[in-house]
């Protein structure tokens, strides 16, 4: 009796074992992060704001428990013509699980409380600059149960974010929680601010102090880059920088003086005995023998040689 007790015991123990395995390696390991940019999951209604004339599309809800990362769509095509996303609605976002949010490149206004209760908000991306946007404190448009850790924007608007006039972004840049974004691309693995700046730990930072012959003096020692001071970027292409702006006192350096910094979307070319030359993520400096494009804050620099300049 006692027996047959203990093989029922042993049978029970082993199924409940299995169910457990079973349960355990349904669940999966190392999530990636959900990302929703589908239009047809938020909803759109006209939006005319009489005092600027501004015409284009609202957002009004977001179904709160839609992913973690959600990109706002710059646009809807509809009856063949681009309807921009020009505002988002007062609790569009409400109680909303989402963790980073990025804006919408042709947004001009946030309504109050837009994300209110969204508990789980840690970061909101800016895409276009502080100036065309009109809304009220971070606090208004966020809060309830929260208060967002870092505000990311482009690179060339970081410090219109700082100065921002209104001062909505004042706290943000002593605690080196706003970050000018960079994309790595092929001609542009230079950037600059108006502001100084920390690099972002993905990538390996480097300030060029000079060129002899064909070879470039490097220094490594990079903590806080200076403003208006470019710094080259050792990373792979599609890599994103940031841009980490810091009260911290700035590096004691001087960059080679045939650096130039591009302010606006700058397409050299070559004359004679002058070269241009780009940083291109391996060890040198390369020719540019082709007309190329470089986007605003980031650098390139010229020499006489017509050689690759290496980067030890």
């Amino acid at each position: 009796m006692i027996t047959e007790y203990n093989k029922d015991l042993t049978i029970m123990r082993k199924q409940f074992y299995f169910l457990l395995l079973s349960v355990l390696l349904s669940i999966p390991l190392g999530m990636k992060a959900t990302i929703v940019d589908d239009p047809d999951v938020f909803n759109f209604a006209p939006f005319y704001d009489p005092s600027s004339g501004v015409i284009g599309l609202s957002l009004t809800f977001f179904p709160s428990e839609e992913g973690d990362t959600v990109y706002i769509p710059d646009y809807i095509y509809e009856n063949n013509q681009y309807k921009y996303v020009v505002n988002i609605n007062t609790g569009a976002f409400y109680d909303c699980h989402a963790k980073y949010i990025r804006l919408p490149n042709h947004l001009r206004f946030i309504q109050d409380y837009a994300f209110h209760y969204c508990c789980f908000l840690t970061t909101l991306e800016f895409t276009n600059d502080i100036s065309d946007i009109d809304f009220g404190e971070i606090d208004d448009i966020v809060g309830g149960c929260n208060y967002v850790d870092e505000i990311i924007v482009p690179l060339e608007y970081l410090s219109n974010y700082i100065e921002d006039p209104e001062d909505r972004f004042f706290p943000f840049y002593l605690y080196e929680q706003l970050k000018g974004k960079r994309v790595l691309s092929t001609y542009n693995k230079m950037m600059w601010s108006d502001y100084k700046f920390k690099v972002g730990g993905n990538v390996i930072p480097f300030y060029c102090t000079g060129v002899n012959g064909t070879t470039a003096t490097i220094n490594y020692n990079v903590n806080v880059v200076p403003a208006n001071t470019a710094v080259g970027i050792k990373g792979s292409n599609g890599k994103v920088v940031y841009a980490i702006a810091t009260t911290d006192n700035a590096d004691n350096v001087t960059v080679y003086n045939n650096i130039h910094n591009v302010n606006s979307t700058t397409c050299p070319t070559n004359s004679s005995g002058n070269y241009h030359h780009f940083f291109n993520g391996s060890n040198y400096f390369q020719t540019i023998t082709t007309n190329v494009c470089f986007d605003p804050y980031t650098a390139y620099l010229t020499t006489s040689s017509n050689d690759n300049i290496i980067v030890p």
